[in-house]
């Protein structure tokens, strides 16, 4: 049943931890669509960070830009938005935690 569903092409040599990955991530994401819809947009900066540092992964990126057209339009604007700033300003994974 693994076959039946786009899980994403990431590198790892099972489908089996495609399959992982992926919910992983998925699940991750919508708590994150959900995070941008509750909290003031004066209270989201340590959500942003999370989504930075995630984004500033290779693996991270990759989940994002083949998966992101599931998510409602405004969240995937803001999220794409987080990634023109990495582009702008790129910093390493730790270089982010260290923001605050």
């Amino acid at each position: 049943k693994l076959d039946d569903f786009p899980w994403g092409d990431f590198g790892l040599e099972s489908k089996e931890d495609t399959a992982r990955f992926a919910a992983w991530c998925h699940a991750w994401m919508r708590t994150e669509e959900h995070n941008f819809r509750a909290l003031p947009v004066k209270e989201r900066a340590s959500q942003d960070q999370l989504l930075l540092m995630w984004l500033s992964t290779s693996w991270g990126l990759a989940f994002w830009n083949q998966v992101k057209a599931i998510y409602d339009a405004d969240f995937a604007a803001y999220v794409d938005g987080l990634c023109r700033r990495l582009e702008a300003d790129p910093r390493g994974t730790m270089e982010i935690f260290r923001d605050r």
